[in-house]
């Protein structure tokens, strides 16, 4: 089956020769990674593993929540990390903390029944199931027998 992903679409809809150089050729430069982009995934990460914390059926304070993502911070970031102009690193690092504590005080006391985390989805595009969309769900939750709550986080 041939898989396609939003990113994949977005990015031959944007720019056609981008996509044919990135994932046809396979020539497409390294690029640096942006801090919006570092710290999106970092707080992806951080909640990835209080969830999956949560569902192995460990306590998780909100200090080891943000312990996580200080270790994760000082062990992944490089001098490569592509800043806007005006900004510094300590801006984005305390919005991740910031949107960290605020997601976890809204959330508080975790109560909901999590049932998948970075979830692999595929939907066939065709009858014949030749081509096909992939994409991961960050966090499913049961609310009951028939009805569930899909989850993407969004840290803009």
């Amino acid at each position: 089956m041939k898989l396609y992903s939003h990113s994949r679409l977005w990015l031959f809809e944007s720019c056609p020769e981008a996509y044919k150089i990135k994932y046809i050729d396979k020539t497409f430069p390294d690029l640096p990674i942006s801090i919006n982009l570092f710290l999106g995934d970092l707080v992806h990460q951080s909640l990835e593993w209080l969830y999956t914390e949560m569902k192995e059926g460990k306590k998780v304070d909100m200090d080891s929540l943000i312990k996580h993502f200080v270790e994760n911070w000082s062990a992944l970031f490089s001098p490569t990390v592509r800043l806007q102009p005006g900004n510094s690193v300590e801006t984005y690092f305390n919005k991740g903390v910031t949107f960290l504590i605020k997601y976890y005080q809204k959330h508080f006391p975790f109560s909901e029944n999590t049932i998948e985390i970075e979830k692999k989805i595929i939907f066939n595009l065709d009858e014949r199931g030749e081509f096909g969309i992939q994409g991961y769900i960050d966090r499913i939750v049961q609310l009951s027998e028939k009805e569930f709550e899909v989850h993407d986080y969004k840290t803009n």
